[in-house]
């Protein structure tokens, strides 16, 4: 809400980051087929036209979870 008011996001970049970091804190147990996956993460896919700003959102998401300490320590941010 803080980027929202400042106007460092747009509200549907928030929505997109919301989204991304819903998914992020899933944790797989069992892989499908009743073996463990030992704590696999789910991922996201930002596929947002051109000039959307997915840069904004990415470096939001990435924000989120340092300044939630969820003992991920490395981010990698691949465009």
């Amino acid at each position: 809400l803080e980027l929202v008011l400042s106007g460092k996001l747009s509200p549907l970049q928030a929505e997109g980051v919301t989204l991304a970091i819903n998914r992020f804190n899933r944790v797989f147990t069992t892989n499908g087929t009743g073996k463990s996956n030992s704590g696999t993460r789910a991922g996201f896919f930002l596929g947002d036209g051109a000039g959307i700003g997915k840069g904004r959102q990415i470096s939001a998401t990435i924000r989120d979870a340092l300044c939630r300490n969820h003992g991920r320590g490395r981010h990698l941010w691949i465009s």
